[in-house]
């Protein structure tokens, strides 16, 4: 059985293009984030896998350096550049790691696999609920699972967040979520913002400034004993318990009302043509994926106060 973890990452983030390659204790941000990684002694292999244009050449140029194998996919299309890198490496089981998670953790990692190997489950994560920091995220899944998700997934939200469709179609696939116990979804260890990548310098400095391993336990030591590091970006938390990750993701959310009035308008040109039965379902789907963004927003509606959030 040949494990390959697979680091999605790409040079034109939104928020902090080129933050891959933030300088991070003297080396690019993917070098740290790869070392990890590669120190993770249940990988067969590492592949970066980031997209195919000339302003991700240097990405995985600098990933090859570090000792991953560099895959180039499509820009857009995240989960045809995942499964891709993961067929073209004969992977039968696949850790995925985010590029926005700096401090990728071998014992998490370690108890995906356990899950996902020991038991029937074909796809395992953290994520749903969220009770780690942000940034300690990781799914394992089995290359059926991820071929599953690949040929189903059509809407751009399921492209583009590329596990997506598994997290919101849990009953087509065999998964399995571990919590934390006790609930830290509060904690920002990503990098959306320039305070975030402050705290992971920070960091990186103090626990490992030339690449050596540490783990969850010592970086919440370290934050604990210096907490003007740990208030760093504690105000850009907007986090509620036991909420789904992609709550917090912006760039989730846009795609995701584009996937909406994109439905809507297809349903509604169904509709003209009398195709009732299509246009129904289409609809259908669109008031599902309403339905999300409704129970966000009456949530953290709630969480600040606000009680004017009736449906009826």
């Amino acid at each position: 059985m040949k494990i390959v973890g697979i680091l999605l990452a790409r040079m034109g983030s939104s928020r902090r293009p080129g933050k891959s390659l933030a300088n991070v204790s003297g080396a690019p941000l993917i070098t740290r984030i790869l070392q990890r990684m590669l120190a993770f002694d249940r990988f067969d292999e590492v592949v970066l896998a980031s997209p195919d244009t000339e302003e991700d050449k240097p990405l995985l140029a600098a990933g090859k350096a570090a000792g991953a194998i560099p895959f180039a996919g499509s820009e857009e299309d995240v989960l045809d550049r995942l499964y891709q890198a993961a067929k073209s490496r004969g992977a039968d089981v696949i850790v995925h790691i985010g590029g926005d998670c700096p401090f990728c953790d071998h014992d998490l990692m370690a108890r995906a696999l356990d899950m996902l190997l020991e038991g029937d489950a074909e796809f395992v994560s953290n994520l749903h609920p969220m009770t780690y920091p942000a940034g300690l995220d990781v799914d394992a899944m089995t290359i059926g699972a991820l071929k599953r998700c690949w040929e189903r997934a059509t809407l751009k939200t399921t492209r583009i967040h590329c596990l997506s469709y598994i997290h919101q179609n849990p009953e087509q696939f065999r998964t399995l979520n571990f919590e934390h116990t006790e609930n830290i979804g509060n904690l920002r260890w990503t990098l959306d913002y320039p305070e975030d990548l402050e705290l992971v310098r920070r960091v990186f400095e103090s626990l490992g400034p030339d690449g050596q391993y540490f783990g969850m336990q010592q970086i919440l030591d370290f934050l604990a004993a210096n907490p003007d590091v740990a208030g760093l970006n504690t105000h850009l938390s907007d986090f509620v318990p036991d909420q789904p990750a992609h709550w917090d993701s912006e760039g989730y959310l846009s795609d995701l009302r584009d996937d909406i009035a994109n439905l809507i308008s297809e349903a509604g040109l169904l509709d003209s043509d009398r195709n009732y039965g299509a246009a129904a379902a289409t609809y259908a789907q669109a008031r599902d994926m309403i339905g999300e963004l409704v129970d966000r927003a009456e949530t953290f509606a709630c969480r600040h106060g606000g009680s004017d959030t009736t449906t009826e």
